[in-house]
């Protein structure tokens, strides 16, 4: 069962060569255009990698000994990850409040609290549209 839900090294190495590389080649091909060209030297990159099993879940537990980085084609020794469920959450709401909703507002407005509670966290934003 283990194996199952480990990622497989060749596939995941080239999802994130794929992914790593085509931002270089937009930023590779906008640097040729008669747009300033902006160097900047950078001592940590962020990104999101999304690793999937064969039936589209997430695995839940990645290690670094799971992914190759490369930088300049060399291993990176050392990174970090972080799981999905510790960023924070952006939640909007859009809220019908019109005529034909009034009778229903109750129920969902019990129903929306209930959830936001279960579900919010401190460092968790919400946004509210009525």
């Amino acid at each position: 069962m283990a194996s199952a839900l480990r990622a497989d090294g060749p596939n995941v190495r080239q999802k994130l060569a794929v992914f790593v590389a085509v931002p270089l080649l937009v930023l590779a091909s906008a640097a040729a255009g008669p747009e300033p060209l902006i160097r900047k030297r950078v001592s940590e990159v962020r990104f999101t990698l999304v690793a999937t099993d064969q039936n589209n879940r997430p695995l839940p537990a990645l290690s670094p000994a799971d992914i190759l980085v490369l930088e300049d084609g060399q291993p990176v020794p050392r990174f970090d990850l972080r799981a999905g469920a510790d960023l924070p959450l952006r939640v909007a709401v859009v809220l019908d409040l019109s005529d034909s909703t009034l009778k229903y507002w109750t129920a969902v407005r019990n129903a929306l609290l209930r959830s936001l509670q279960n579900v919010m966290r401190p460092e968790d934003t919400l946004l509210v549209v009525m």
